[in-house]
């Protein structure tokens, strides 16, 4: 069965299965889900490679299934996640290149798979759900196109393996949460400018988590000398002391000389006036 042309669903259908159309490369125009549709099973439009217009996912839909839209390289436009997911399973974006834009994750959403939108390289900023939990290994990677600040809140447990592998363009992290793993060469190949951690306690990490020389910004009660193997620079209180008291003194010296510069011209100014009103002495012959 060789299907061409536009896929049109019926707004009578509640459930596509598994598989339905994987491999329809043939298919072209915009892939439309009805509202109606509740349940995309998995795999069921993976690499339709064929669709170059805009994909409008069902807002009834809860979860978005492993590999459900792999591989739909063409696909273009913004990627609009419905509100009410909660789930998005591994493979279900991969290699969607063409998508663009900022890639809005709900705050509804707590999961995302392992590879769930690695090589879409197309999307320009990404901001996460504020209550995600779990991010698995290679989720993001090879999105190189994401730019600006990466910020990864207080729900997240775990950042996978590789996870945002050869991100290249953001400027600066912000891990807020406090009790998080992040597992090996999650931010490997990226060129953050600086990464600012608010917890207090190191997070677990496995290897090779960041590029050497990575700048890191803890607070001042963090309490270990290494944040995912790289040294944290800490100030020495002793020496934060001397810098204080050389502050102090160099003030002081500063009021000294002014003080004393201050009198100077004050006295020069008394004499010169004692000068000009000294009475003339005449002499009579």
């Amino acid at each position: 069965l060789h299907l061409t042309g536009n896929l049109k669903i019926p707004s009578s259908i509640t459930s596509i299965g598994k598989h339905a159309f994987s491999g329809c490369s043939s298919f072209t125009g915009d892939l439309i889900i009805p509202d109606n549709v509740t349940n995309v099973g998995f795999s069921s439009f993976s690499n339709c490679s064929g669709f170059n217009g805009l994909l409008k996912i069902s807002s009834s839909i809860k979860t978005i299934q492993n590999d459900t839209f792999y591989g739909c390289s063409k696909l273009n436009g913004e990627l609009n996640i419905p509100l009410n997911v909660t789930f998005i399973g591994s493979g279900s974006f991969f290699g969607c290149c063409n998508f663009e834009g900022e890639l809005i994750v709900p705050d509804s959403v707590t999961f995302i798979g392992s590879f769930a939108f690695s090589f879409c390289q197309g999307f320009s900023a990404l901001k996460l759900s504020d209550n995600i939990e779990c991010i698995e290994e290679n989720a993001f990677s090879h999105c190189y196109g994401l730019c600006g600040s990466l910020l990864i809140p207080q729900s997240t447990r775990l950042i996978g393996k590789k996870c945002f592998y050869n991100c290249l363009k953001f400027d600066q992290l912000i891990i807020q949460s406090d009790f998080i793993k992040i597992e090996d060469e999650a931010f490997e190949l990226t060129h953050f400018s600086n990464i600012f951690y608010d917890g207090l306690s190191e997070p677990f990490c496995g290897s090779n988590v960041f590029p050497e020389n990575q700048k890191i910004s803890v607070p001042s009660g963090y309490d270990h000398e290494e944040f995912c193997g790289i040294r944290i620079k800490k100030e020495n209180s002793t020496d934060s002391k001397l810098k204080i008291i050389i502050i102090v003194l160099s003030c002081c010296l500063a009021v000294s000389i002014i003080i004393t510069i201050v009198v100077i011209i004050v006295k020069k100014k008394n004499s010169s006036k004692q000068l000009n009103t000294e009475p003339l002495i005449t002499i009579n012959k």
